[in-house]
């Protein structure tokens, strides 16, 4: 192992999990672009009921839609078996699992499409039920492998397969798409990457540092510095309504489904709005939904940083801060886009498209943390209802759109998309501001031996009252 990561094995498993859950998320975006490509492939023809020839992949909008629709129906359909795989049984197998069902679906996408709408539909669906996984793993990752000093940047790494997967997948595409190899081809590599990266899953990965080989004592040390009893024996038990009954959760909730809602309509519709209200080629296209995806990483890495490793503000108010500047500020720069519609040739709006991506950039030190620190333990759930909201999203962001635009070029219908988006994400953020926590939540004191969490209050009382009758016996 190179001298830079003797005690890092953390390390490695932390980019094994980011290149697996960007695959799994780059397998069900593919279509996204390959839309613009699919309705000029001519291969295949089919008569639109007038006489007229189209291709045989060129969708409607509600077809559109319905391919998003199924991608979220499988994600919500996916959630709670792996929510209860990944506690039963850790991330390992279950993560792998999920691996399996969305490389297979994606590498399958090209010949079913061929054949009927429908059997694109059905692969869809498994993209999405595989999707359902992601958020699981990075709660597991997260309280098994992170140091409480480490939470941010490991969420930021980690969380920054949002950033890559859709600049991977743009770039792939883009190429496919205007070489001999057809659109075809980007579903076919994206399979076979997909097939590298949960190799190295199935090998190198462990769910228990403590017990991993390649983990020494002084690595062990750091993950588990500060870490309470209850935060390092966990076991099955999830204390649900305890979880459920808390006010910081829908906070964070909230904002997850807002700010998730609202990228997921960028990076479903923002190739098309590029293309067909702003007038850009499908090249420029391809690479300035590449370029903005891209430019969320830096701002991921500094804001982890700085959400770990600043003394200068309180943990609250870090909170606060990077939640604001990921939520707030992107609320009302979505505004902003609606408002400028297509001034200075659609180049204002691609900038503020790019503000809104570095904006949620800071997302891993805002809500995300929050869920970290305030359920420690506990994190894999109210992460895993995370993904519940993103499954909502799923349908929200193709419903917001489908809602107002009939006409994909008329950008006053995509305007008002833009607003509502822009309204959710402001008022998430007033909520989280009033609301979020820094601190452990009182269910993560439960346990399977203490469900309600105050045997250890009970044990300090009696113990407390056993000293002092001591010491008045003595005095006697």
């Amino acid at each position: 192992m190179a001298w830079w990561l003797t005690n890092r094995y953390r390390a490695i498993v932390v980019a094994i999990t980011f290149l697996c859950l960007t695959a799994i998320n780059s397998n069900y975006i593919i279509i996204n672009f390959t839309f613009i490509c699919m309705d000029s492939d001519m291969s295949h023809v089919v008569e639109d009921g007038n006489g007229t020839l189209i291709s045989r992949y060129s969708y409607d909008p509600y077809q559109k839609s319905l391919l998003v629709f199924a991608v979220g129906a499988g994600s919500v359909f996916g959630t709670l078996p792996f929510n209860f795989g990944f506690i039963r049984w850790g991330a390992k197998f279950p993560f792998l699992f999920a691996g399996i069902c969305s490389m297979v679906a994606t590498a399958a996408v090209p010949l079913a499409a061929d054949l009927s709408f429908a059997g694109v539909l059905v692969l869809r669906f498994i993209q999405g039920f595989a999707y359902a996984a992601d958020f699981c793993v990075l709660g597991v990752i997260t309280v098994k492998w992170a140091p409480l000093n480490e939470m941010s940047i490991f969420i930021a790494i980690m969380t920054s397969f949002v950033t890559y997967s859709p600049f991977l997948t743009n770039m792939v595409s883009s190429f496919f798409c205007t070489s001999w190899l057809t659109w075809k081809w980007s579903f076919y590599a994206h399979a076979i990457f997909s097939a590298v990266c949960f190799t190295a899953w199935l090998f190198y990965y462990g769910d228990e540092p403590a017990r991993h080989s390649r983990v020494n004592r002084e690595e062990l040390l750091k993950i588990q510095k500060g870490k309470t009893k209850e935060h390092l024996e966990a076991d099955h038990f999830v204390p649900y309504k305890a979880i459920l009954t808390t006010p910081t959760m829908y906070a964070i909730w909230l904002n997850g489904f807002a700010e998730i809602s609202t990228i997921t309509l960028l990076l479903t519709y923002m190739p098309m709005y590029l293309n067909k209200v702003l007038g850009f080629s499908i090249a420029s296209t391809g690479m300035i939904s590449a370029m903005a995806a891209l430019s969320h990483a830096p701002v991921k890495y500094a804001s982890g940083w700085f959400s770990d490793k600043n003394k200068t503000f309180t943990e609250h108010r870090k909170l606060q801060l990077c939640n604001f500047m990921a939520v707030g500020f992107a609320g009302v720069l979505f505004v902003l886009v609606g408002l400028v519609k297509t001034a200075g040739g659609g180049i204002i709006a691609v900038v503020l498209i790019f503000g809104i991506y570095l904006a949620m950039g800071a997302n891993c030190g805002g809500y995300w943390k929050c869920a970290a620190l305030t359920s420690r333990q506990y994190a894999n759930f109210v992460l895993s209802v995370n993904q519940f909201m993103k499954c909502i999203a799923l349908g929200t962001a193709p419903g917001s759109w489908l809602l107002f635009v009939s006409d994909e070029r008329d950008v006053d219908q995509w305007s008002y998309v833009y607003y509502l988006n822009g309204a959710i994400l402001i008022v998430a953020n007033i909520v989280f501001y009033f609301m979020c926590s820094d601190k452990p939540a009182e269910f993560t004191k439960m346990t399977r031996d203490n469900p309600t969490g105050k045997q250890e209050f009970l044990n300090s009382v009696e113990n407390s009252l056993r000293r002092e009758t001591t010491t008045t016996n003595g005095e006697a």
